[in-house]
């Protein structure tokens, strides 16, 4: 699967594993230490902090705190908080360079992440982190960002396309990123009822002829998303649903995958993203946002 990607996501690139207070994170770290395993990249744990704990939050010998604020080392509680990690990582990963970063929201958060310039950033699944700040990291980064979630480890991933050039170089990334964590891909598109107003008289009809319209469409996007599956080599499912999240996060429990990879216009295009937020809010399974300005890994083309 994927044998035709021939360009991979660009190593040396360090992926962040960013921790957020009162959320888990061993599924994230999995899947942080996974692709940096895969290419060969430093991982850096990157750790959101709330101003009013501030004083009181342990920080690693290693670890740098954005901004300058003051920072707190107590000997008693750094062994403890240390080896509550190792736990967690047994493999010697307390020992990770760390940052800490003040929660002044995702502008800051972005801004402090820059620095680092980060290949890809993996977060837990929190309620306190709404998917619109997720979505919108992805965006003012111009990197990918993945929601980690519990869930059966299925080797597969599915992306999702409305087929525009704009979001073709989604489908790349996410082959890309198939073949470095050895999963299986399924390109997905979904097509939308047609109102009858956008039936042309010129073209099938109104009203009775809606419906061959659709299966028209349909087809026509079939043949379309199996050229680029081909190139790319894919499996890929087309759905026809209302509501276009909706349609992917079924499909996505209809082919047994493990992550959705769905597309995000850039911050300066859209300040809302309202399918890939839709997928990143309800979505069981674990969801990468990448940004449409993503042309392959940085800055290069993809391939197909």
């Amino acid at each position: 699967m994927n044998g035709n990607v021939t360009s991979a996501p660009e190593e040396g690139r360090p992926v962040v594993l960013l921790r957020l207070e009162h959320a888990g994170h061993l599924v994230a770290g999995g899947w942080a230490h996974r692709f940096a395993d895969a290419l060969d990249a430093p991982l850096v744990l990157a750790r959101l902090i709330n101003q009013s704990g501030l004083r009181s939050n342990v920080l690693f010998p290693q670890e740098n705190l954005v901004d300058g604020f003051f920072e707190v080392r107590r000997a008693e509680r750094l062994m403890r908080a240390r080896a509550r990690w190792q736990d967690r990582f047994p493999e010697g990963q307390a020992l990770l360079p760390m940052v800490s970063i003040v929660n002044l929201g995702v502008l800051h958060l972005a801004e402090a992440l820059a620095g680092i310039r980060p290949g890809l950033v993996v977060m837990p699944a929190s309620r306190s982190w709404p998917e619109v700040n997720v979505v919108r990291l992805a965006t003012l980064l111009d990197v990918p960002v993945l929601v980690a979630r519990e869930g059966p480890a299925q080797r597969r991933m599915l992306a999702a396309s409305n087929l525009k050039d704009v979001t073709r170089p989604v489908l790349r990334l996410a082959a890309q990123w198939a073949s470095v964590a050895g999963h299986r891909l399924t390109l997905l598109h979904n097509v939308e009822p047609i109102l009858p107003v956008m039936v042309s008289p010129e073209g099938i009809g109104w009203g009775g002829l809606q419906q061959e319209t659709e299966e028209r469409l349909a087809l026509a996007h079939t043949q379309q998303l199996e050229h680029v599956a081909h190139a790319l080599g894919a499996e890929f499912t087309v759905t026809r649903e209302l509501d276009t999240a909706t349609g992917i996060i079924r499909a996505a429990a209809s082919v047994g995958a493990g992550v959705v990879v769905v597309g995000a216009p850039s911050a300066l295009e859209s300040s809302r993203h309202p399918v890939a937020e839709r997928v990143v809010a309800h979505a069981p399974q674990s969801v990468m946002v990448v940004p449409f300005t993503r042309v392959g890994w940085g800055g290069r083309p993809g391939v197909a």
